[in-house]
């Protein structure tokens, strides 16, 4: 019985049946089992065990579909002795056949060894007649069939209920969507995730997951809709222990809600772990209005208003060198805005986990200083633009993106979806592919 289930009612869980070896069970209201409707026919099971007791019992079974227990045995302890039990099997309108089944768990029978005792069982009906005996012969179990007569006097079919009114169902809870972003390293099968809820017990189990990574290198996306007003569990798993940055390739994970806010994030920084695990709750507001992702153009109140005399500088001087990695050279904005570096993540100093172009807005012409928004002639959105993007590889130039792999051109690349992988090797050895290839990439 559980009590107060659902903050609502006391239920009653009752097995009532057995068939095919899956438990038939019934959800009642309080704690009464109805009895079966109509009368029945009794019988007596006469049972002398042997000198292990505890390793018998039987049951009845009908072999209607529900396999309805009719009759269990009791827990038999006394050695060599017998015992009468008395069940009573339901009859119905025709005559009823019922399965009985006796079972030893050490699989050697009512074996009594050399006691004076016979071990064995036998069932007898209402008018004391054997209708089934069994010997002390070794058995795991043994089935026979007993047969119950049809009820005189059957009872009058019940009459169907009034229905009640259907109750409108309890609507589900609106959901939020999450995105989970994983960068893989050079191993992505070592790294899993899984989004873990709570149910009423308290007890977690897995909502979602992320089982299997096969593209190393590559950002991943992945959106779980979580119902709102409830707590969870982010938990992210290496099995080889030495997390996703930076032994082997600069890989990250994050955690972010439908308003854009980053709730988890691993940063791209040494950290060596086999699980990790984040509480959060999802809740139906915004903390902040920002969009789910940067967009890699920018439109400054200056191409909204001609007039206005709003500037987009870069936030590191104009001279100023620094590293955008631990063990790089130190460049300033206008060469790495010279050099495509705009869209990397920088992972060392005062701005560690942002792009170079949040700290190169100019140098990397992230700036509203495009022609008016009434003149939509602009290289990335105007069709008829004659300035053209190449490919920095030459057409049937072709390069490897990882040592040991084949050989293969920008468009090939493209073609397989390559386009944001990190190359490994060679002189553009860290790029992204598009950076290479932004003509096949459509990154023009």
């Amino acid at each position: 019985m559980i009590q107060d289930f659902d903050n609502r009612k006391d239920i009653t869980i009752a097995f009532i049946g057995l068939k095919n070896w899956d438990a038939r069970i019934v959800v009642l209201e309080g704690d009464n089992l109805p009895p079966p409707p109509g009368d029945c026919q009794k019988f007596t099971i006469e049972l002398t065990t042997d000198l292990y007791p505890e390793d018998t019992l039987w049951y009845f079974t009908d072999t209607g579909d529900i396999g309805y227990v009719g009759g269990l045995s009791p827990v038999y302890y006394e050695q060599l002795k017998r015992q009468d039990t008395e069940v009573c099997l339901p009859m119905g309108k025709s005559a009823e056949t019922y399965e009985f089944t006796i079972f030893d768990r050490s699989g050697d029978g009512l074996a009594n060894g050399k006691a004076s005792v016979t071990a064995g069982y036998k069932i007898r009906d209402d008018s004391g007649q054997v209708v089934v005996s069994g010997d002390d012969k070794q058995f795991e179990f043994r089935t026979h069939y007993v047969e119950v007569r049809k009820d005189p006097n059957p009872p009058p079919p019940t009459k169907a209920p009034t229905q009640a009114p259907t109750a409108k169902p309890t609507p589900t809870p609106p959901c939020e969507t999450y995105t989970v972003e994983v960068l893989t390293d050079t191993f992505p099968e070592d790294t899993s995730w899984q989004i873990v809820g709570f149910n009423h017990f308290n007890e977690d189990f897995i909502f979602d997951e992320k089982s299997v990574y096969e593209q190393a290198h590559h950002l991943h996306k992945d959106t779980v809709c979580l119902p709102q007003g409830k707590t969870y569990k982010f938990r992210v798993s290496d099995i080889m222990e030495d997390g996703l940055c930076c032994g082997a390739g600069y890989g990250y994970y994050r955690l972010i809600d439908r308003c854009g806010n980053v709730i988890v994030d691993s940063g791209m920084k040494e950290d060596a772990f086999e699980v990790k695990e984040y509480t959060f709750e999802v809740d139906n507001f915004c903390v902040t209005d920002k969009p789910t992702e940067k967009a890699p153009v920018v439109v400054s109140n200056a191409v909204l208003n001609p007039s206005s005399d709003a500037q987009c500088e870069d936030e590191r001087k104009e001279k100023e060198k620094f590293r955008i990695k631990e063990d790089g050279a130190k460049n300033t904005c206008q060469f790495l805005g010279s050099k495509n570096k705009c869209d990397q993540m920088i992972t060392t100093g005062k701005n560690e986990n942002q792009f170079v172009w949040e700290v190169c807005q100019n140098s990397c012409n992230r700036c509203g200083n495009s022609p008016s928004i009434n003149n939509l002639s602009v290289v990335s959105l105007s069709v008829s633009n004659n300035n053209k993007c190449n490919d920095e590889k030459k057409e049937k130039l072709k390069f490897r993106i990882k040592d040991g792999a084949k050989k293969s051109t920008c468009k090939v690349y493209a073609d397989k979806g390559k386009c944001d992988t990190v190359i490994t090797t060679g002189k553009s050895k860290n790029k992204k592919l598009w950076e290479i290839c932004k003509n096949s990439c459509n990154k023009c």
